[in-house]
């Protein structure tokens, strides 16, 4: 028999303290390597996920006899010129100051056509006038959109159609100096237009800021990733945003600096319908928002709204299906477990019945579904302090109910929805594998213990839920969603 000397024993106890304090150390640095940084708070208490609708959709049922359920949303404004107050307040190019541009067809400039010739103490002044005309009440909460989509700051990305303000700027430099080679005027009109084309982004947004600082002041489609190689190659389409467009959002940083919300989009073209490659496509342009959102701070993350659409973008009479549901998941599901404050749907006056249905019948089902989830989550996890984002990004998990645990219920056919379930311990351990805690504040929210919470809804009226129509269940692995579908007897 082996016997340990006392000093063996001290040296046994010694290394068994030190490998176990090793232990702890690596586990400490590992989560402080995988904590995420803190973000703004809900625009509305207690909704980690907002659900926003941006179309002028006031006067559906006066012209069209057609109203439309919007009491799931929890944002609803007009995009309308004539719309003032509004939650969320966009824009365009004919609603805030001095916007220059060409027009691509005919050539022919408007407010001077380029940026670096306007008066900008002239756009200022009449931004400021702008701005106190559609946002009346100088402390109301909400988004403000501004929608520049006629050229962008950076001179490289002006390509396709947006070429034309190249070649009008180095015409305007060799008109002053006709001595100039080709490359030195090209040199010299790209430093002035991207030099004025910053300045007007920032003062844009400054002036907003100052005049409305209790809004969420962004760009639409900033960031962008032009992951749109899909149309060359969907077989081999991987989603991945290209190095080189990563590279030039980072040399944006002036721009997210300013920025106090992103506004990527993640509208869909017809070719990407119920496919992988929609995944992939909307996945890594919201992981490119999360990126940039940190860019200006490591410890903040800029809280970025994703613009969305329930039709697809270049066949606004096709809804997303009635039957599958993948592109919501694709869509609102991916922007809602990579940690997105929320989406805005936005649209036109163009309302059909098939829209007032596939509102009824799909939208809201699983707008209620995702936003109870959400708030779930971050009940179970963080507190109700925080948001859940997933632990591996690109896992294919969802913010989805349990539809073994819970249903989603309708009193009567057009009447309102409700939830029906109860929180397991299960569930709780399920968010715990899968999920993540961006806290609100400074300080740590991650709930220290798992807990096990109920919550139940009212059920007014029998529903049938098929196997085969279920949304969300724990092996949601793309392409076999299970999606909600509501029969009210």
């Amino acid at each position: 028999t082996f016997v340990f000397s006392s000093f063996q024993l001290i040296l046994l106890v010694v290394w068994k303290s030190l490998l176990m304090n090793w232990v702890c150390l690596i586990l400490f640095f590992r989560f402080l390597s995988r904590a995420l940084p803190r973000t703004d708070p809900p625009l509305l208490p207690d909704r980690h996920f907002l659900f926003m609708w941006n179309a002028p959709t006031e006067l559906c049922e006066i012209r069209f006899g057609m109203p439309l359920d919007l009491s799931h949303f929890d944002l609803v404004s007009s995009t309308l010129k004539t719309a003032t107050d509004q939650s969320i307040s966009i824009f365009y190019t004919d609603r805030f100051g001095i916007f220059p541009y060409v027009d691509e067809e005919t050539g022919e400039m408007y407010d001077e056509g380029l940026p670096q010739l306007i008066d900008m103490e002239e756009h200022h002044e009449e931004a400021e006038e702008d701005i106190e005309y559609y946002i009346p009440n100088k402390n109301s909460p909400g988004l403000a959109v501004l929608d520049f989509e006629e050229w962008r700051p950076q001179w490289i990305r002006n390509w396709g159609s947006k070429d034309i303000y190249r070649q009008i700027s180095i015409e305007t430099v060799k008109m002053k100096n006709a001595s100039l080679s080709d490359d030195e005027a090209e040199d010299r009109a790209k430093a002035s237009f991207e030099r004025a084309a910053r300045k007007y982004f920032v003062r844009s947004i400054r002036v907003g800021k100052r005049l409305r600082p209790n809004r969420l002041w962004g760009y639409y489609l900033y960031p962008d990733c032009y992951n749109y190689d899909y149309n060359q190659d969907m077989e081999g389409f991987t989603g991945q945003c290209p190095d080189i467009e990563k590279s030039r959002n980072e040399e944006l940083l002036w721009l997210w600096k300013e920025s106090t919300a992103l506004y990527p989009s993640i509208y869909l073209e017809l070719v990407l319908r119920d496919s992988q490659q929609a995944r992939l496509y909307v996945r890594h342009r919201i992981q490119e928002a999360v990126r940039v959102s940190t860019l200006p701070n490591s410890s903040y993350s800029i809280p970025f709204y994703a613009y969305i659409r329930p039709v697809y973008k270049d066949r606004v009479n096709v809804y997303m299906s009635e039957v599958k549901q993948f592109d919501l998941v694709n869509t609102i599901g991916e922007a809602a477990a990579l940690g997105a404050a929320g989406v805005v749907s936005w649209g036109d006056m163009d309302v059909t019945d098939t829209e007032v249905r596939h509102l009824e019948n799909v939208m809201n089902p699983y707008i209620l579904n995702v936003s109870t989830a959400a708030g779930l989550c971050s009940r179970a996890l963080c507190q109700g302090r925080g948001r859940c984002v997933r632990k591996q990004w690109d896992e294919d998990v969802y913010l989805h109910l349990d539809p073994h645990r819970y249903q989603i219920l309708r009193r009567r056919r057009g009447g309102p929805l409700s939830v029906s379930g109860s929180l397991s311990q299960a569930d709780v351990f399920w968010f715990d594998q899968h999920f993540d805690c961006m806290c609100y504040s400074g300080e740590p929210c991650r709930s220290p213990y798992k807990q096990s919470l109920s919550w139940r809804g009212t059920v007014q009226s029998p529903l049938v839920l098929s196997e085969s129509c279920l949304v969300g269940n724990r092996q949601d692995i793309f392409p076999e969603y299970r999606v909600w579908h509501i029969k009210v007897f």
